[in-house]
């Protein structure tokens, strides 16, 4: 008989889902110095859709979230954790209260 995940197994019909986001750095100086060549081909940031050349094809892949080389880490945090945090303090103290 297969395994079947925690969340099954136990009898818990909710789940959870892991949420990806990646960020396109920007080049460092070595980099800009050998003329900044990127692999992707397009980022497509309002879908989060990342296009990368490899070879002879292009491969595309799907993130929760996307940010190019131009988002700053205050714009990742507000966007991508500080909901998590907020959501895990919540429920935090809902715990401590109950």
């Amino acid at each position: 008989m297969k395994n079947k995940p925690q969340s099954q197994a136990s009898g818990n019909s909710k789940s959870e889902r892991v949420k990806v986001y990646i960020r396109v750095r920007p080049f460092n100086d070595d980099e800009n110095k050998r003329g900044g060549e990127t692999p992707f081909t397009n980022l497509d940031v309002d879908n989060g859709i990342v296009s990368i050349k490899k070879e002879y094809d292009v491969k595309n892949y799907t993130y929760d979230g996307l940010y190019d080389m131009n988002s700053t880490q205050d714009q990742i945090f507000e966007n991508s954790a500080k909901p998590v945090i907020d959501v895990s303090n919540k429920k935090s103290k809902k715990m401590i209260i109950l």
